[in-house]
């Protein structure tokens, strides 16, 4: 049929295109590339019909601190020389705030620590991931006399353990060594404000 006088607004279409602005809900879990679907808000259905549904691409900002692996979230956390040595804790940030993880005695540097439960929960899921932590050993870049005395002496007994054949992985003299002289720096090194 024809419609003699059509509405001035649609023009006899039965509808009329707007824009508004809706919240989304974003429900912990969702990663990048992901649609999120909102039943009902999209556009008019045809001849008084239902509304179709409106499909929102998420797009993950990337953080200057974590990155995340799945359900996973990694980061890097810088521990001096003693820490790393003597073992000690450290305060790290978290999705959930900062708590305190342990060190163990002769971590080496890039080495990389599990937070279980301190990832990202899964969509759909109540299992959540882990913060893995990888630890940057820190080395000054400037030292006071007594600092650069201690190290040469720990450098001295090094080289002397190494031309008697000692492991220095595996001797518990040299370990022993090396607790004792880091300790001593340790009295000496404030704290850098870079951890």
């Amino acid at each position: 049929f024809t419609i003699d006088s059509p509405c001035g607004t649609c023009r006899g279409r039965g509808k009329v295109k707007k824009s508004r602005t809706v919240e989304v809900k974003i429900p912990e879990g969702v990663d990048n590339g992901m649609n999120l679907r909102l039943a009902n808000q999209g556009e008019a259905g045809s001849k008084g019909g239902p509304a179709g549904h409106l499909y929102v691409a998420v797009s993950v900002a990337p953080d200057p601190f974590f990155k995340r692996d799945k359900s996973d979230v990694r980061c890097e956390v810088p521990i001096s020389i003693a820490q790393a040595v003597l073992g000690g804790s450290v305060v790290v940030p978290t999705l959930t705030g900062q708590v305190e993880m342990t060190i163990p005695k002769g971590t080496q540097p890039g080495t990389t620590l599990k937070m279980r439960g301190k990832g990202i929960k899964e969509l759909n899921s109540s299992r959540r991931g882990s913060q893995l932590v990888t630890l940057n050993v820190h080395v000054p870049d400037t030292l006071s006399d007594r600092q650069k005395e201690l190290m040469e002496e720990f450098a001295t007994e090094e080289q002397r353990l190494g031309e008697t054949g000692q492991s220095s992985c595996k001797s518990h003299t040299f370990a022993d060594t090396v607790r004792s002289t880091v300790d001593r720096i340790k009295q000496f090194i404030k704290p850098s404000t870079d951890q």
